[in-house]
């Protein structure tokens, strides 16, 4: 039987535990090669690996007999079955990769290629990630729409279809360029049907900062059609060491995030803080419920950080209705629902101020505080919510849009 065999090697500012990780930890493969991982905490058996475009690959740990060694079995979708063999030697300046795919059948013509620069381009992004820089380059490369995108939504009571409402606009970005605003509905990208927060990714598949997309999106129950340049995608910013700095940072933030959220809700009486300014929306007090809320879901992000989980940052699950309804229950009123926000925000600061040295040397913890710096955006969103929220309260102006994430 033909043996077909392609080889790799990458040199990486890391030792040789640090990079063996990056092939046998869940935390540390989302970091640079996929998007989800699924395997046994152990290192022998199968595992599961997937990406937001569709793609997977299954496989099996193999056992070796080396801790400088890795070998697993690799099954991509509609390829030939194949096995890797890694091989880590440190030297003074970090760890050599040596990296082999042996394919037990002929591989068709084009494969070797797509192969070849689908490995380059990933033990790339490893070297980066590993030696602290702070940059995915299966982010920094693609282009950035510069939109934050809510839960689809039904098009209308007869269509079957769905489109994504766009949340907020990033002042700046490709998106604000081409004159889109908070509350379109997107349908489409360059003939892309965008159903959910998995159709972007395909929707900028292949796409570089200079591109021309064609977005079509409802704005007042019409559709529009407008031509949109895409932009580079900005450098995220990194949280700083020790962690103790990092912590400094973000109760400087929330302490201005909490002088804002008071001053907000100054005018607005206490009998008005559960009234909704019109049925779409929420009252002052679900828009506190669903802060604590999203707090509480930023201590088991930090908490999975730490002990190398796969779980994601995923605001979406905190403005289930039965969630916010209950924190409203047990916390009833607008006063305890702020001192419950800044006990869970203190708790956020106390939690970044442990972490562990081991964990901060790691870039689990460069990709945790990008995320957090990120979620300085969700914060100002909901301030400036509040506030509209108050002035339709306090003076009948009416909201012109669903604020809700």
């Amino acid at each position: 039987m033909p043996n077909q065999s392609i080889h790799f090697q990458q040199a990486v500012r890391a030792t040789v535990e640090s990079v063996r990780g990056a092939f046998t930890r869940e935390r540390d493969l989302r970091l640079w090669l996929c998007d989800g991982v699924c395997f046994p905490r152990r290192i022998e058996g199968p595992f599961l690996l997937w990406w937001r475009d569709g793609t997977s690959v299954t496989g099996r740990f193999l056992p070796t007999d080396s801790e400088n060694e890795v070998r697993l079995t690799w099954q991509e979708d509609g390829a030939c079955p194949a096995e890797i063999h890694v091989s880590l030697q440190e030297g003074q300046e970090g760890t050599t990769i040596d990296l082999t795919i042996q394919h037990a059948e002929t591989l068709p013509e084009q494969d070797p290629a797509r192969i070849r620069a689908a490995w380059e381009a990933r033990l790339l992004n490893l070297a980066s990630i590993w030696s602290m820089t702070g940059i995915d380059l299966r982010i920094a490369k693609q282009p950035a729409l510069g939109l934050l995108p809510g839960e689809p939504v039904p098009l209308s009571e007869s269509d079957q279809g769905f489109g994504v409402p766009i949340l907020s606009v990033i002042e700046g970005s490709s998106a604000e360029r081409a004159n889109l605003l908070d509350g379109d509905i997107l349908l489409e990208i360059s003939g892309v049907p965008i159903t959910a927060h998995t159709s972007f990714p395909k929707a900028l598949t292949g796409r570089e900062a200079g591109d021309t997309l064609t977005i079509t999106y409802v704005r007042n129950r019409r559709t529009h059609v407008q031509e949109m340049t895409l932009l580079a995608r900005p450098p995220l910013r990194m949280p700083p060491v020790p962690p103790g700095d990092f912590a400094e940072e973000i109760e400087s933030f929330y302490t201005d995030f909490e002088s804002r959220i008071r001053s907000a809700l100054a005018t607005l009486p206490d009998s008005m803080s559960t009234t909704a300014p019109e049925p779409a929306a929420w009252s002052a007090n679900e828009i506190l419920a669903h802060l604590i809320l999203f707090e509480r879901l930023t201590h088991e992000y930090i908490a999975h950080c730490r002990l190398g989980y796969t779980e994601t940052h995923m605001p979406q699950v905190v403005s289930v209705p039965g969630r916010i309804e209950a924190v409203m229950r047990t916390v009833p009123t607008r006063e305890a629902l702020l001192d419950s926000l800044h006990q869970s925000l203190d708790e956020t600061v106390a939690l970044l101020r442990a972490l562990p040295s081991e964990f901060v040397s790691h870039p689990g913890y460069i990709a945790m505080g990008q995320a957090i710096n990120l979620d300085q955006f969700h914060y100002d969103r909901h301030v400036e919510q509040l506030e509209r929220t108050v002035q339709q309260l306090t003076t009948s102006t009416p909201l012109k849009r669903d604020d809700n994430t």
